[in-house]
């Protein structure tokens, strides 16, 4: 036993416990001296992806059930079979609902309870079961059944994988299957000279299979139709899933062939998909014999059913039995179950309201005793009145039991019926016989393992017959139709496009090469990095270097004069005013060598906007960082300087100017440092860009990031010195504008640098010159500033006793005053007793 039946065998015990094979009820049960077993799809599939039963029954449902009733009616009758000598052949019939668990757990039910260990009502053995119609729950029935070597004789399942005698050693079927369906449709393609179609089919063995038997039939044929794409409808998939699906086989318009097996469900939603996408004119489908077209309401198919010459069963089951059924007149010896009365009263009702409806006639549904109505009689209402092609196969199989209980009974117990009912289906070796039984049927010879296939060929929703096919004889179309339209998937790509073909390689989509990329042999080349492709996408040619924008360069240059202009204004009005408290209380070397900073960090950026190149770009680099120390160096030193002047010290070293001059060029040495270690590791390369060469100023290097940290550094100590130097006298003192420089500078760099990283390498330099302009502005306006002011608007406050303040200052040892002589060079600091109370 392989592990898919042991795996099998095991869910059927836990199942069997559960349900213990006696509580569940048949639909329907005729009762007889040998019982066989029917599922049937009463109700339709739905709930939980479709593996549950629905509300809604099935025409062809209630159809299958009576065609039942009526064949083990005929085979009791019937002089030429043991069943009208006192031995009555029976059914039980149960709801597959199409789906594959319903079918399993039904299926429970079939096997003898002594094997399961239950008691149970089933008193006779059950020598094989009629059905399904759909290959998904026959595959699923037949997979139990086999274990417990019960035949199964399936009426519509056409799947190719039932032909495998090692999964399936108890199946047997009266219907071809899907290989030679295949060759059918195959054969209809060429008919139509399509080259290209694509495949759409169903979850599960029936439209993976029939798949694949589709792609075996073109090997084997050698034919040269071409599947461009094809693909698989998930479980319970929604019209949205399936317009993507039909979305992305428009890619190729020329394309309008579609192959579909499919289950009915899906062959509704595809058809509700390409309608909503307004394609029901551009596509036309071929469909499997699993697929009542009628039902679905679309116009541009072709459908493949399985013919059959109309035979006199057929035709007196229609005109005799289920054209005259209704609720009240089910035959006397039938052992009538209560779920099928009811379900049929409602199939009943329904289709008697809707006829109605149609014809616009009166009739009274209410009464089920009324002759007004009866199925297929005269009616327009398709629901009841479609013929199924399954009949005349669900009669052979039927048949087929028949005929090998009576070939076992006649051969082997030469007539002894005790002898015979004593015996399990086991012992009396019942599925060799049944396997090798040959009788004339409905549908013609009945021999299984040959099976000869005969397919209709059916267009339109109204089923117009337009020819058949035969395995033994070929295609005969002998009716004309309109469906004659191309489908073909031979592009014509654009300029620097390449084919790329399907795995077939007979047809290809057209893929754009990218933007550095030419043609050569049906292959994209990449072109040197300073290169793009010619007009003709066949080579190559040189990019040009881009410059800065005219935009961006007319406004860089306005700022850059306004700001040189206001710094050389700022300068020599110092130097007019070089005497006055106001400049000598800013510290006049620290104040000029800012304002030079200041004034080298307008000018950087001018040269750059005339000559974009390497050496400009690395000039540029050298002078920002350099400049930016010189003016956080000079606002650090001159912090510290205040810092330690008021912190209470007796020993003030290093506080002259000059002192200060040594002790900021201290501080900038590093980064000249770093900057000079920049221009020899940087090579200032031009980068692409779209279809332009640009030249990159700045690249997140060692030394870049080094020249950000260092001067983030500067700014962090300065505005912690001004922080704590806020509360001296602010009359000399300038740390409360220095403060207000930092705080706003700290601002700036952390907008900056994330506007950096995200730029483009264009925008990079532009957004460092643009830093550099507002640190410079800043540091003009927020350091000199009020002091232009009151040099040039408000002259009457530039005097001496507005620079010198007298405060109280305590130390740990005594009470002072501190006194700034803010005219002198150097700071005198005196702390005198104060011997007065009162002053």
């Amino acid at each position: 036993m392989n592990i898919r039946n042991f795996l099998l065998l095991i869910f059927t015990f836990m199942h069997a416990f559960q349900f213990m094979a006696c509580g569940k009820t048949p639909l329907l049960k005729i009762d007889g001296n040998v019982l066989i077993g029917g599922l049937v799809a009463v109700h339709d599939a739905g709930g939980n992806n479709n593996l549950l039963c629905s509300n809604n029954i099935s025409m062809f449902g209630i159809m299958r059930v009576e065609a039942m009733r009526y064949a083990i009616d005929k085979i009791n009758k019937d002089p030429d079979l043991p069943f009208s000598n006192g031995m009555k052949l029976g059914i039980e019939i149960r709801d597959s609902c199409g789906t594959e668990t319903i079918a399993l757990d039904e299926s429970l039910q079939f096997i003898n309870a002594d094997e399961l260990s239950c008691k149970s009502q089933i008193t006779k053995p059950f020598y094989g079961v009629v059905g399904d119609g759909s290959s998904v729950s026959t595959a699923s029935a037949a997979s139990l059944l086999s274990l417990f070597k019960i035949p199964l004789i399936s009426y519509g399942a056409t799947s190719t994988e039932l032909s495998d005698q090692s999964k399936y050693s108890f199946l047997l079927r009266t219907v071809p299957d899907d290989s030679l369906l295949s060759l059918a449709m195959l054969d209809f393609i060429e008919k139509l000279t399509w080259t290209s179609v694509y495949i759409l089919y169903s979850s599960g063995s029936y439209g993976e299979f029939g798949y694949a038997s589709f792609k075996k039939a073109i090997t084997n044929k050698n034919s040269s139709l071409c599947i461009v794409d094809r693909k698989k409808v998930p479980p319970g998939a929604s019209v949205s899933d399936l317009k993507k699906i039909i979305l992305e086989f428009n890619r190729y318009p020329k394309i309008t062939g579609i192959v579909c097996y499919c289950e009915t469900p899906d062959a509704k939603t595809i058809v509700k998909a390409i309608n909503e996408v307004n394609l029901t004119n551009h596509y036309r489908i071929i469909g499997s014999s699993m697929i009542p077209w009628y039902q679905i309401k679309t116009n541009n198919t072709i459908s493949f059913s399985l013919y059959r010459k109309d035979s006199s069963m057929e035709n007196d089951f229609y005109k005799n039995w289920y054209s005259s059924l209704s609720p009240d007149n089910f035959t006397v010896n039938d052992t009538i179950q209560h779920t099928y009365e009811s379900v049929f009263t409602k199939f009943w009702k329904h289709a008697c309201i809707k006829n109605g409806r149609r014809t616009n006639s009166n009739l009274n549904c209410d009464n089920t005793t009324s002759s007004s109505f009866r199925f297929c009689l005269n009616s327009t209402i398709e629901e009841t009145c479609q013929k199924d092609d399954l009949l005349s196969y669900i009669f052979d199989a039927i048949y087929a039991f028949a005929h090998a209980i009576h070939n076992v009974l006649d051969t082997v117990y030469k007539g002894n019926m005790t002898l015979f009912l004593n015996q399990t289906t086991d012992e009396l070796g019942f599925f060799e016989h049944l396997k090798n039984v040959s009788f004339n049927g409905s549908t013609g010879f009945i021999r299984f393992y040959n099976v000869n296939a005969h397919y209709g060929i059916y267009y339109k929703e109204e089923l117009i017959k337009i020819g058949i096919w035969q395995s033994s004889v070929g295609l005969n179309i002998s009716n004309e139709f309109d469906f004659k339209i191309n489908s073909t998937c031979h592009n014509q790509c654009q300029l620097c496009a390449k084919k790329v073909f399907t795995s077939e390689k007979c047809c290809w989509t057209c893929e754009k090469c990218k933007e550095n990329e030419y043609l050569e042999n049906n292959f994209c080349k990449i072109c040197p990095n300073d290169f793009e492709p010619n007009e003709n996408c066949n080579g190559c040619k040189k990019l040009p270097e881009k410059d800065m924008d005219k935009v961006w360069k007319s406004t860089i240059a306005t700022l850059c004069f306004s700001g040189l202009l206001a710094t050389i204004i700022t300068i020599a009005t110092f130097f007019k005013h070089n005497s006055t408290p106001i400049v000598r209380a800013s510290g006049r070397e620290i104040t000029y060598l800012i304002l030079t900073g200041i004034m080298l960090m307008y000018l950087l950026p001018l040269p750059l906007l005339i000559y974009y190149n390497k050496k400009m770009c690395a000039a540029f680099r050298f002078g920002v960082g350099v400049c930016l120390s010189i003016c956080h160096a000079s606002l650090f030193i001159k912090t510290t300087r205040i810092d330690r002047i008021f912190s209470g010290r007796q020993d003030l070293l290093f506080i002259t100017p000059h002192w200060q001059i040594v002790l900021t060029i201290f501080f900038i040495v590093p980064q000249i440092c770093i900057s000079c270690i920049g221009i020899y590791q940087n090579e200032y390369k031009p980068i692409r860009e779209k279809n332009k060469m640009v030249l990159k100023c700045y690249s997140e290097s060692v030394d870049f990031y080094a020249t950000v940290a260092y001067n983030l550094l500067l700014i962090f100590l300065t505005a912690y010195k001004a922080f704590k130097t806020r509360k001296v006298p602010s009359n000399f003192n300038e740390s409360r504008y220095i403060g207000f420089v930092m705080y706003t500078s700290i601002v700036v760099w952390l907008t900056f640098l994330p506007f950096f990283f995200s730029s483009s390498t264009e925008l990079q330099t532009i957004s460092v010159i643009l830093d550099t302009i507002i640190v410079a502005t800043t540091f003009l306006v927020g350091l000199y500033g009020v002091k232009m002011y009151i040099l040039l608007l408000r002259p009457n406050k530039n005097k001496k006793v507005h620079s010198v303040t007298f405060f109280e200052y305590k130390s740990e040892s005594s009470n002072g005053t501190v006194v700034i002589e803010a005219d002198k060079q150097s700071i005198q600091l005196s702390i005198c007793k104060n011997l007065d109370n009162n002053n």
